[in-house]
């Protein structure tokens, strides 16, 4: 391994702990797991610009003179939203009812620090509290057959840290997983117990490696032509595992940049792109292989942008956001209430759902893990998921 992959591999240690990952999940296909793949927009993404407001269309437009969408860079969704041109790949899923858009996201007392606003987001804390574990960490209390209870391709376990789980972390699995065979199985040392412990998780990623290096390498698993992008290729090893039963319930995979200061129509739109291709490869995998009913796929972000443009061609730091949600078992449409967009020209929107309700329902609902509490007073309560 080289240095950057060494240091990856030493963070492992507090994540995976001495679980034995064995994968004696049968492979075949046959297993039908829930499963949960979170993508974060780095950065803070704009979905001012994403999703458009028909109804506050005038305001928007004097918010944003030079960095709104003009009626050739967006599509109608419905009478009350327009989508970004580029996310217009996601068009069907909305047509087809399995793509929802929860608008307002955010919570009391935001922050405008890229660090503390993404802790908050991935520990369900409040904003003036802090917690040292993610909301989804207690999933480990059924624990994968697989030994890999959470599967993180790219930056930020956070979401499923701090608890008794299998985390494996890298940013391609089959490339990592090569490196970690090639380690060797390796007896404890006896008289030096941090050094045995470091040993043990070795052996334990040896033991992952030799069991899921060959599921990867098996041919035409996937038939869906994936974009050729780093998300694109990590959306595709998920959609491998899944496809061929292993039962690992949260996947996340994160695409950065979205921290558009300035000069943003041209980042926004690369990236939005990017997004939308994979995301789109991925719902088709998902119907091709019959698991699309299985799956659930969710955006999140540290934070929106803020409503009125910058001197830059970009936008600030922000707070409320509408994010999507999609999968075979989600009832499509709006959830929540989209923002009133403020009449003070740096004012930012108010959220109007709290992002935490969105996490408790997915526990709730779709985990069915409802004794899993996020925060007092926050209910599951949305309308989420169809009525089996």
């Amino acid at each position: 391994m080289n240095r950057r992959e060494l240091i990856q591999f030493l963070l492992l240690v507090g994540a995976v702990g001495t679980v034995p990952l064995v994968c004696s999940a049968p492979l075949g296909g046959a297993r039908k797991q829930r499963a949960l793949v979170l993508v974060e927009l780095n950065g803070g993404n704009d979905s001012l610009n994403c999703f458009i407001p028909l109804a506050q269309e005038a305001r928007y437009k004097a918010l944003r003179p030079a960095l709104h969408l003009s009626a050739e860079e967006r599509v109608k969704l419905d009478d009350n939203i327009a989508l970004h041109k580029a996310l217009s790949p996601l068009r069907n899923g909305w047509l087809d009812k399995d793509l929802a858009l929860v608008h307002g996201l955010g919570y009391p007392g935001p922050n405008l620090s890229h660090f503390r606003s993404i802790e908050i987001w991935d520990t369900a804390s409040n904003s003036d509290s802090y917690k040292t574990t993610g909301w989804l960490s207690s999933l480990a209390k059924q624990p994968a057959k697989s030994g890999v209870d959470a599967l993180v391709l790219g930056r930020n376990s956070g979401p499923v840290a701090g608890g008794k789980g299998a985390v494996l972390q890298a940013d391609l699995l089959r490339h990592f997983l090569g490196k970690s065979r090639q380690l060797g199985h390796i007896d404890g040392a006896k008289n030096n117990a941090a050094y045995s412990h470091l040993l043990s998780v070795q052996n334990n990623l040896v033991s992952v490696a030799k069991d899921l290096l060959p599921i990867l390498q098996k041919k035409d698993v996937v038939k869906t032509i994936f974009p050729e992008t780093l998300l694109g290729r990590q959306l595709a090893e998920i959609a491998q595992l899944i496809n061929l039963g292993v039962d690992t319930r949260v996947y996340k995979v994160a695409l950065s940049g979205f921290d558009t200061h300035r000069n943003q129509k041209p980042v926004h739109q690369r990236l939005l792109s990017q997004l939308s291709a994979a995301l789109l490869a991925f719902r088709e995998e998902m119907i091709r292989s019959g698991h699309w009913d299985d799956v659930v796929v969710m955006t999140y972000s540290e934070f929106g942008r803020r409503p009125k443009m910058n001197g830059s061609g970009g936008t600030d730091h922000g707070t409320a956001a509408s994010h999507i949600v999609m999968g075979g078992k989600v009832q499509g449409g709006h959830i929540g209430t989209y923002p009133a967009l403020p009449e003070k020209d740096n004012a930012n929107m108010q959220f109007t759902t709290d992002f935490r309700a969105l996490y408790q329902t997915v526990l709730d609902r779709w985990f069915e893990f409802p004794d899993i509490r996020l925060a007092d007073g926050v209910e599951g309560a949305l309308p989420l998921f169809r009525v089996s």
